[in-house]
Parts: C-alpha cells; sequence; structure tokens
C-alpha cells in the first residue's frame, strides 16, 4: 500500500510540475483561465509569471495531503453532492505536437476541498486546502 501511495504521489506532482516548467518560449501556449460558478469566464492568465504563480499555489496546496492521512485517503473520494463549485481553474497546456493538455481544478464555496480532473490515467482527486491557499483560490482576481 504504501508503495502505491509513493507511486500516486509521484504521477501527481510530475502532472502538477508539467504546468510550471515552461520554458519562457512556450509560455504563449500555455493558459489558466478561470471561471466563476456561472460559468462565466472572469481571468486569463498567460504570462510567466501568473502561470508560475497559480501553479505554485495549486501544487503547494498539496502539502496537506502528506500531512494528514485522512486527506490522502480523501484523494479518491467525490466531493460531497451538495458542494457548490465557486471557481473552476482549466490549465491548458499546447504540446510541441500541437496537441492540447487540459486539467481542470474545481474549488467549493462551502468546501475548503479542490478537485482536480481530466488527468489521463488518474481519476478525479479532491483534497482538502489550507485556510490560506483556499481564500486566494476564493478571490481568483486578487492572483
Amino acid at each position: 500500500m504504501h508503495y502505491v501511495k509513493q507511486l500516486f504521489f509521484s504521477i501527481f506532482f510530475i502532472s502538477i510540475l508539467s504546468f510550471a516548467s515552461c520554458t519562457e518560449s512556450k509560455a504563449a501556449r500555455d493558459t489558466v483561465t478561470v471561471f466563476d460558478k456561472n460559468d462565466v469566464k472572469i481571468l486569463e492568465i498567460s504570462n510567466q509569471d501568473g502561470l508560475d504563480y497559480i501553479s505554485d499555489l495549486i501544487g503547494n496546496s498539496t502539502e496537506n495531503i502528506v500531512e494528514n492521512e485522512e486527506n490522502a485517503i480523501m484523494l479518491f473520494n467525490e466531493v460531497s453532492k451538495d458542494a457548490i463549485v465557486s471557481y473552476k481553474y482549466i490549465f491548458k497546456h499546447i504540446r510541441d505536437d500541437g496537441k492540447t493538455t487540459t486539467v481542470t481544478f474545481n474549488v467549493y464555496e462551502n468546501y475548503p476541498y479542490i478537485t482536480m480532473k481530466n488527468i489521463h490515467f488518474i481519476p478525479s482527486m479532491t483534497w482538502e486546502l489550507s485556510k490560506e491557499d483556499n481564500k486566494k483560490l476564493q478571490n481568483p482576481k486578487d492572483l
């Protein structure tokens, strides 16, 4: 079981870091688009500093998973049915071969959780955010 967890976290972190490791020349091909709960586009980030910031923010939020065994278990669970999506962060990367990779993160107005979706071969994952990370993700215009 420990090996499976370790493998899972390795795959997860590589996926997250792939967005943060873009070179300057590729920055124009990467975007993070933020939609509100009404699915209205409110923000698009395409500059390298902005991409690095949001990638680091979400990547660092996973520290809470490692610190808390219950959070590691929750990764494979669905968020409660009464959860209301407050913001959807869509990471889009256009690869050198022209194909697009998209990863979606949902944050909720009534739970301090984030759900990652659309990673190939990895199911949707949900984990608890720290108060600080949740506050930042609940205020995307301040990013």
